[in-house]
């Protein structure tokens, strides 16, 4: 009798820690552990830069176990991610740390969070905003702000930073009148 609850708790472990988007993953992956999104062909992850509108990724996002997690694809992988806690102040640190290694790809994570001053944290602590952040080696980045933990692969950064030259250049471009 003691081995039934056993299992289901193993069960229900295995069950939530699949629950999640990785970095690298195809959408058909994602879509097989995660289930519909809730746009069916998602929608343009759409980012303004020098008053030029650029359509950066498609997105996608899911709803599952109490998580809201926003998948965001380049040619069907996905290059970044935004996981949102429901109802909860806090991340863990285990859930953190279970997090980068799910987007690790094989590459090690190191820490970049700054040190807080006094007043930051003082600030932090009533907003329940706590920032911490992450590289990877590869130049993949992690950021815990709050209820929310976000990871941009390098080919994300690269397609934002693309874009953003390409509003630089066109907003110098005189015009031919």
């Amino acid at each position: 009798m003691k081995s039934k609850p056993l299992l289901l708790l193993i069960a229900l472990i295995l069950l939530s820690a699949q629950a999640h988007a990785h970095l690298g993953e195809s959408l058909e992956a994602v879509k097989a552990r995660l289930g519909a999104p809730f746009i069916p062909m998602g929608e343009p992850d759409v980012q303004i830069f020098e008053q030029w509108q650029y359509a950066i990724s498609q997105q996608y996002s899911f709803n599952p176990n109490g998580f809201t997690i926003d998948g965001y694809f380049i040619n069907n992988i996905c290059v970044a991610i935004n996981y949102l806690v429901l109802g909860q102040k806090e991340w863990t640190n285990d859930q953190l740390q279970n997090l980068l290694l799910k987007n690790s790809e094989g590459k090690a994570w190191t820490e970049t969070t700054p040190p807080a001053t006094a007043a930051q944290k003082e600030e932090d602590a009533i907003y329940h905003r706590y920032i911490r952040t992450w590289k990877r080696s590869d130049g993949a980045t992690a950021i815990r702000d709050g209820h929310q933990v976000n990871f941009a692969s390098p080919t994300y950064l690269q397609a934002v930073a693309a874009a953003k030259a390409q509003a630089k250049a066109a907003s110098q471009k005189v015009p031919n009148l």
